[in-house]
């Protein structure tokens, strides 16, 4: 989120979209899919609201506390305020991030998505960004599939430490495969899985603990 607060700021002098120039960012709204106790979202906002403050804006967060229909709620409710913001920040947890992109476009109002990009079937439908939807600026996400890869090989190599070249057995607990994200963890976590000596089977279990 840091980072894309700092690549909007720079956007917002040299930048133009298909429709006008950006204006200056000065409010921006974050919204979490979570809870902001979480401890992942609680350091990524803490992180965003000094980066924010750096920058000379203002950063308001509203959490959806993992509720879908809250979500959608939410942003609806930033996006036609009487003043909104100049920037929305959000992800595109559980896919819901088009809708929210639509109504970016309507009301003028320029956004990024971070952590989870689209799912490769909403990508073709919406086009790329600055594209069909200039208000959408683009995402910000990192190598969801190298991170499970990495994770799955450190987690074998502990192993060998621990125990040797003994067998052993590798289950990972992953969040909803409605996320790119996730799928593409699962994927990284496969891709290992694969390369690893034969003693290593593995197996995915599917939960909610998604990001």
């Amino acid at each position: 989120m840091c980072r894309a607060l700092a690549l909007l700021a720079l956007m917002s002098i040299s930048t133009m979209t298909q429709a006008e120039s950006l204006r200056p960012i000065k409010q921006v709204v974050f919204l979490n899919p979570g809870y902001s106790t979480e401890t992942f979202w609680a350091q990524a906002i803490i992180a965003a609201s000094t980066t924010a403050e750096s920058l000379g804006m203002h950063l308001e967060v509203f959490s959806a506390r993992r509720n879908t229909d809250e979500f959608i709620r939410l942003g609806k409710q930033v996006l036609n305020r009487e003043s909104p913001p100049d920037l929305l920040i959000t992800t595109n947890n559980h896919g819901l991030a088009v809708p929210l992109i639509e109504i970016s476009h309507a009301v003028r109002v320029p956004m990024i998505i971070i952590v989870n990009s689209l799912t490769p079937r909403q990508a073709r439908a919406l086009g790329k960004p600055l594209g069909r939807y200039p208000y959408w600026l683009g995402s910000v996400s990192p190598d969801h599939q190298q991170g499970g890869h990495d994770s799955m090989v450190a987690l074998i190599n502990r192993h060998d430490v621990l125990h040797g070249k003994s067998d052993g057995r590798g289950i990972a607990l992953v969040g909803g495969l409605h996320d790119e994200a996730t799928r593409l963890r699962v994927r990284g976590v496969q891709d290992a899985l694969l390369r690893a000596p034969p003693s290593v089977p593995g197996s995915d279990i599917s939960g909610q603990l998604e990001l």
